[in-house]
């Protein structure tokens, strides 16, 4: 009897929960918005990335144009003064003149040294005025647009911008040796044309000569052009700067074309947000 009772009442197995052979109706929509969050997050990190990329490339452009300028007007600021002393030079070297020396004897002289070593100033002037036409070339081509700029830059990359060291090694060496060959002394005296211009030699010429060269103008001419020499390699280490940022830029656009073409690997293309932003030049 008591066996017929308990037949009737429900077993353990069948209180259990039904097994289903049938997946939840709602785990595709997990999935897909698991998907959608996934993809959102990627074009996050691909627009953040390619944000940085923008701002890098303002600033290496303003940068660049500053720079450029600098440069041109320091270059500049150099080769003015040298061609000024070059000029006077020229112009009164073979003016001849009696001077009558401090022990009181008459000479037939110029105003300049004998045996004037001239080359220092014709190699400073020579890196100022190359220096000079590349930096003005490629300041008037930005001017012209970016391709224009691009285009004078690499036909003047040769001396004052691609090889940025040898630029700035060949003007370190032309203000060393400008600034020596104004020191040394030949026989007691300045050969050169800064090192005389500012010399008491000079000073005791200066009244004979008075109406053919004001040395000590020229002496300061000559010196300001050194001066504007030193600060124009301060503009080259500029540029070398620079360039070391492009070099950071062309990282971040690695760094955008990888992440964009991981989001197309795995998404397949243009998502529900607009599609991924695209890396640019």
């Amino acid at each position: 009897m008591a066996n017929t009772y308990y037949s009737h009442l429900p077993s353990d197995t069948d209180l259990a929960a039904p097994h289903s052979t049938q997946s939840s109706p709602l785990k595709p929509m997990f999935l897909a918005g698991n998907k959608i969050v996934a993809q959102h997050d990627a074009e996050e990190g691909i627009a953040h990335v390619r944000q940085d990329d923008l701002q890098l490339k303002k600033s290496i452009r303003i940068l660049r144009v500053l720079q450029r300028m600098l440069a041109t007007g320091l270059s500049l600021a150099a080769l003015v003064p040298t061609t000024m002393t070059l000029i006077k030079f020229l112009q009164t070297k073979n003016i001849y003149k009696d001077v009558q020396m401090p022990n009181g004897t008459i000479v037939n002289r110029t105003a300049w040294a004998g045996d004037t070593k001239a080359w220092p100033t014709y190699m400073y002037f020579s890196i100022a005025a190359t220096s000079f036409v590349m930096n003005l070339g490629t300041l008037i081509g930005y001017f012209w647009g970016t391709k224009a700029a691009n285009y004078v830059a690499t036909v003047g990359s040769a001396f004052n911008y691609a090889v940025q060291a040898v630029n700035l090694i060949v003007w370190v060496v032309a203000a060393a040796i400008y600034k020596y060959e104004k020191e040394i002394l030949t026989n007691g005296l300045h050969r050169d044309l800064w090192g005389w211009s500012c010399s008491t030699a000079a000073d005791a010429l200066q009244k004979a000569f008075v109406d053919e060269v004001p040395f000590d103008k020229y002496c300061t001419v000559q010196s300001s052009s050194w001066y504007a020499g030193l600060a124009h390699i301060g503009s080259i280490v500029l540029g070398v700067v620079i360039m070391l940022m492009a070099g950071r830029r062309k990282s971040t656009q690695s760094r955008v074309k990888r992440r964009t073409q991981e989001y197309e690997g795995q998404f397949g293309g243009p998502g529900s947000y607009g599609g991924a932003p695209q890396y640019g030049h």
